[in-house]
Order: structure tokens, then C-alpha cells, then sequence
């Protein structure tokens, strides 16, 4: 009986691992979601339909703003330059800040709904409140939210299902 060559055996190992390459499976959770990620986006207008963080001429400045959580806890905000949605000739800066679950908290979401306010200072005594009400749930890679509403003064701002993060438009009166 004939033992196979070296040259052969090279070519068959070769073979396999290709093959084993051509069928691997990309990996299931490249960027799962994680509700400690979540955030809220925010673009802040007054009653006149004028945005108050415009880039030129803004009606407050941004670093008058402060961000908390009903607990006192303060939020960094981060600001970010984009055209304004009804103006591409404006730029507004969209304000995001997070995360609006707080695993030392907020543990009850996985079970149940919990609502949550924010508290917006734009400016010294210039106030507002924001509320959030979610369900988050386990994910074979993470956390989500199944459902995720933002309110202000009782009007539903937006209602957003399977994510981590909402945008929506503050009308401060």
C-alpha cells in the first residue's frame, strides 16, 4: 500500500480549514445593546418655534445647561452640531444624555414598567421636566428596552420599541 504524500496531505489540511472558513458564522453580537448604554437625544425649543442651543446666536448658552435625574444625580450633556430637522440651514446642537437606566435603581424594569423624570435647567431658574417610562429586557447579547416613551407635561414626545435611545423635540413654554 502506497503512504500518501506530504504534498497530498498539505492540500487536503489546506482544504479543510478554507472550508471551515467559507462556514464560519459571523459572530451573533457584534454590537448588542445594553440599557446601562441608553440615552436620551434632545433638540430644545421655545414656544416661538426658536431653538435655544442655535449654533449662532443661541438663546442660552450651552454651558448653562444642566441635566439631573429625579434623584439629584447630575448628567453630563453632550452636545452635538446637526442641521436643524426643518432647516438644513440652521445648525442646532442636539443634546443627549445618559443613561437613562440606572442598574443600582432600576433593576424593576426588567419586570415592570418604571417612569422616570429628568429635570432640565436651561438657564439659572429657567426649569423644565422631562419623563421617561420603560421596560427593559434581556437579550441573548444584552438588554433592550421593549418599549421606551418620552413625555413632557403629559404629552407623549415619542414611543420607541427595541433600543436603547429616543430623539425627540423639547418645547419649553
Amino acid at each position: 500500500m502506497k503512504t500518501p504524500r506530504v504534498s497530498q496531505i498539505v492540500v487536503f489540511l489546506f482544504s479543510l480549514i478554507l472550508s471551515s472558513i467559507g462556514c464560519a458564522k459571523p459572530p451573533e453580537c457584534e454590537e448588542p445593546f445594553d440599557v446601562r448604554g441608553s440615552e436620551i437625544v434632545c433638540i430644545f425649543k421655545n414656544s416661538n418655534g426658536n431653538y435655544l442651543y442655535r449654533q449662532i446666536r443661541p438663546l442660552y448658552e450651552i454651558d448653562s445647561l444642566k441635566i439631573f435625574d429625579e434623584l439629584g444625580n447630575r448628567y453630563t450633556p453632550i452636545a452635538t452640531l446637526k442641521s436643524a430637522p426643518d432647516s438644513v440651514m440652521v445648525g442646532v446642537n442636539f443634546i443627549s444624555f445618559t443613561p437613562i437606566y440606572n442598574s443600582r435603581t432600576d433593576e424593576d424594569a426588567f419586570e415592570k414598567e418604571i417612569c422616570k423624570d429628568f429635570i432640565i435647567s436651561y438657564y439659572h431658574n429657567v426649569n423644565d421636566t422631562i419623563t421617561t417610562c420603560y421596560k427593559a429586557e434581556k437579550t441573548k447579547c444584552g438588554s433592550k428596552f421593549t418599549n421606551l416613551k418620552v413625555y413632557h407635561e403629559g404629552s407623549l414626545l415619542s414611543e420607541v420599541s427595541n433600543t436603547i435611545i429616543a430623539t425627540v423635540t423639547v418645547v419649553n413654554k
